[in-house]
């Protein structure tokens, strides 16, 4: 029963944390869309980088990863 658990607990942890990291990328993805539309503004930041601090605040991503992402981010945002 125990190991039941388990593996029912990982099954479910690994939807959260792949629904996580595809919604990242899909953020990361409309960031570039808007930048080329030349509609990047901070509102669409404060949301992707809020998200990525959640997710990095359990463990979902790693911290530095975390922090690779938002420089890359503020660095699109510093070009426009």
């Amino acid at each position: 029963m125990k190991n039941k658990k388990f593996v029912l607990k990982n099954i479910r942890n690994k939807k959260r944390n792949s629904y996580a990291k595809s919604t990242i990328k899909t953020l990361l993805k409309k960031i570039n869309i808007y930048k080329k539309n030349n509609e990047l503004n901070n509102d669409h930041i404060i949301k992707i980088q809020s998200y990525i601090d959640k997710k990095s605040n359990k463990n979902i991503i790693n911290k530095n990863k975390a922090s690779r992402i938002k420089s890359k981010i503020m660095k699109l945002k510093n070009n426009i």
